[in-house]
């Protein structure tokens, strides 16, 4: 297998890891220390790992902290805390 070549502006666009989903965003933002919500991961069209991950990145970008809670397999549920 041939190695590519890569310019700096395609390693910046490789190495992002996807993009800040600004539904997950609002949500946090409109969210209250202790209250939570529920996604369905059929609903999303990813992995449940990756509407984690998502979750996690807009926590991160609204500076508010979450907590996964045990949910079955087809959701994701989480709390915002401290």
């Amino acid at each position: 297998m041939p190695i590519e070549s890569l310019s700096k502006k395609d390693l910046e666009v490789t190495s992002s890891p996807g993009t800040l989903h600004q539904e997950y965003v609002g949500f946090l933002d409109s969210c209250r220390m202790g209250n939570g919500g529920r996604l369905e991961v059929a609903n999303e069209g990813a992995s449940r790992q990756t509407v984690k991950n998502r979750l996690k990145k807009a926590s991160d970008a609204t500076g508010k902290k979450i907590k996964f809670l045990r949910s079955p397999a087809t959701q994701v549920i989480f709390q915002v805390v401290e």
